[in-house]
C-alpha cells in the first residue's frame, strides 16, 4: 500500500495531537454515518487503545446545518476534553465549526475539499478526495496496532468511497482480488461487503450497534437486513429509470421521489450513474420543509461539489458540498425549483 496524499496538514499533525493527550483527558470521536466514518472511527479507536486511552463518547452525525448542536451538549455533559472528527465535512459550515473549535480541543481528519473561507488550519488534516479517512487511519494504525485481520474493512471502504478511481488504490485492489479489472469492483468480495454494511446502516437506526457488530466481525448479523433493504433499493432504482426528467443540453437527469422507507437514495443514484457520464440527481423531502438532493457523475469534466454550490447560491438556509464525483445539497422546499434553475443556467 502506498502513502497518504495531503492538501492540509500531515501525519505529524495527528501524532502531535495524540502526544498531547494526558491520562486525565476524556476523549470523544465524532464521525460520519457511512462506511468510511465507521472504519475511520474503528481504526482510530484501536490506535487510542494501543496508547492506553479509552474513548468515552462516540457519535455518528450527518453533514447538515446545526450538526454540532446535539453533540456539543453531550460533550459538555460528559466533560470531554479532546475530540477527534473523522470523515466530517465540518469546514463546509465554517461558523459552526469555528465555534466548536473554540470550545473543544479538536482534530479534524477529512477528505472533502477545503472551504475557501477556512483560515485557521491548526489541527486540521485534509487529504485528497480518493484517500478516504478509513484508508488514512488504517495507514496511521500500522504504527500502533496489528492491522492484520482488518484489511477486509479497509478494502470495503476503498470500494464504497470510490477510492479505486485513484490508480494507487485500484492497483492495490487488483493485486489482491482476482476478477477486478479497470472497471467498478462493486461485485468483488470487498464490494459486496461494502453493500452489506451500507444496508445494515440504512436498516438500523442504532449506528453504535452496527459499529459494534463490525468491531466483533459478526458478519451473520450484518447480513440479516440485506434482502429487505435491497427490495427498497430495486423498487426505487426502476422508478428512477422510468420517471426521471432528462435535460439533454446539460446531460442532467432529475428525479423527485417520496422519502423511501430506508435511506437508499444515495445507493440508487450511485448505481444508476454508472450507466454513462451524464449527471444524475435524486431529490426527496427529507424533513418537513426541506429537500435533500444527491448528485453523482462518473465523468471527469463536471465537478459535483461546485455544481451544488452553484445551485444553492442565493438560497437562504441552504447548504451543499461534497466531492468531484459525488455531492449533496439541502434546500427549503419552496426553493427547490429555484435550485434547479440555478443548476440549469
Amino acid at each position: 500500500m502506498v502513502g497518504v496524499d495531503y492538501f492540509i496538514g500531515s501525519k505529524q499533525v495527528f501524532v502531535d495531537f495524540l502526544e498531547r493527550i494526558k491520562p486525565e483527558d476524556k476523549i470523544a470521536i465524532l464521525t460520519h454515518i457511512d462506511l468510511d466514518g465507521i472504519s475511520s472511527a474503528l481504526f482510530l479507536e484501536k490506535i487510542l487503545e494501543s496508547r492506553g486511552h479509552k474513548v468515552e463518547f462516540l457519535d455518528f452525525i450527518n453533514y447538515q446545518k446545526g450538526m454540532f448542536d446535539k453533540p456539543i451538549k453531550d460533550l459538555r455533559d460528559k466533560k470531554i476534553t479532546k475530540v477527534f472528527l473523522t470523515d466530517i465535512n465540518a469546514d463546509n459550515f465554517i461558523d459552526e465549526f469555528d465555534k466548536f473549535r473554540r470550545e473543544f480541543d479538536s482534530l479534524l481528519i477529512d477528505h472533502h475539499p477545503a472551504n475557501s473561507e477556512l483560515k485557521n488550519k491548526k489541527n486540521i488534516i485534509k487529504t485528497i478526495s480518493n484517500d478516504c479517512i478509513g484508508f488514512v487511519m488504517y495507514e496511521y494504525g500500522r504504527d500502533f496496532f496489528n492491522t492484520e485481520g482488518w484489511e477486509w474493512l479497509l478494502d470495503a471502504t476503498l470500494v464504497s468511497e470510490f477510492s479505486f478511481k485513484n490508480k494507487k488504490h485500484m492497483d492495490y485492489l487488483k493485486g489482491k482480488y482476482s476478477g477486478i479489472g479497470e472497471g467498478d469492483p462493486i461485485n468483488s468480495e470487498p464490494g459486496k461487503m461494502a453493500i452489506t454494511i451500507d444496508y445494515a446502516l440504512k436498516y438500523d437506526d442504532d449506528f453504535s450497534r452496527v459499529y459494534n457488530l463490525i468491531r466483533k466481525k459478526d458478519f451473520d448479523s450484518l447480513r440479516k437486513s440485506y434482502s429487505v433493504v435491497n427490495g427498497e433499493f430495486e423498487k426505487l432504482f426502476f422508478k428512477y429509470e422510468k420517471e426521471a426528467e432528462f435535460y439533454s443540453e446539460k446531460r442532467l437527469h432529475f428525479f423527485f421521489c417520496k422519502k423511501p422507507r430506508f435511506n437508499v437514495t444515495s445507493a440508487v443514484i450511485t448505481a444508476i450513474s454508472k450507466k454513462n457520464k451524464d449527471i444524475y440527481c435524486i431529490a426527496y423531502e427529507r424533513s418537513k420543509g426541506f429537500v435533500r438532493l444527491n448528485f453523482r457523475n462518473q465523468g471527469d469534466e463536471e465537478d459535483m461539489n461546485l455544481l451544488v454550490k452553484k445551485g444553492i447560491a442565493g438560497l437562504d438556509g441552504s447548504t451543499g458540498g461534497g466531492h468531484f464525483n459525488a455531492a449533496a445539497a439541502m434546500v427549503k422546499k419552496e426553493d427547490y425549483e429555484k435550485f434547479k434553475e440555478n443548476i440549469l443556467r
